[in-house]
């Protein structure tokens, strides 16, 4: 539900000045499952990373997604493509959930699943 808020990059700030570091943002795409960006230095980019997020617009909610989430789920794992809003609707029908069109007709009719 709230995937659609999530940033494509993330800037990290530099804590001397408050600027973005070099680099200065982060995609998304490249930090699936890749811890390196948050353990380097014992673990003190973490807040620089959080400092990047509070200090970025956020994302408008919406029915759009960012192409990180799309295309580039299991990017790099020698894995068929993944997408993440394909997965949570297949999730939904593993757990009984009406499907677009019942939902519509339901919504209709005033006889909602």
């Amino acid at each position: 539900m709230f995937i659609c808020l999530l940033q494509s990059k993330v800037d990290e700030l530099n804590p001397a000045n408050n600027q973005p570091a070099t680099p200065p943002q982060h995609c998304l795409r490249d930090n699936f499952f890749n811890e390196e960006n948050i353990t380097r230095d014992g673990g003190a980019p973490n807040d620089q990373i959080i400092a990047g997020l509070i200090r970025q617009p956020a994302q408008d909610f919406d029915r759009f997604l960012v192409e990180d989430v799309t295309n580039f789920l299991t990017n790099g794992f020698n894995a068929p493509p993944s997408d993440l809003m394909a997965r949570n609707v297949a999730r939904g029908r593993d757990h009984g959930l009406p499907g677009k069109r019942s939902s519509l007709e339901g919504r209709e009719t005033g006889q909602l699943p």
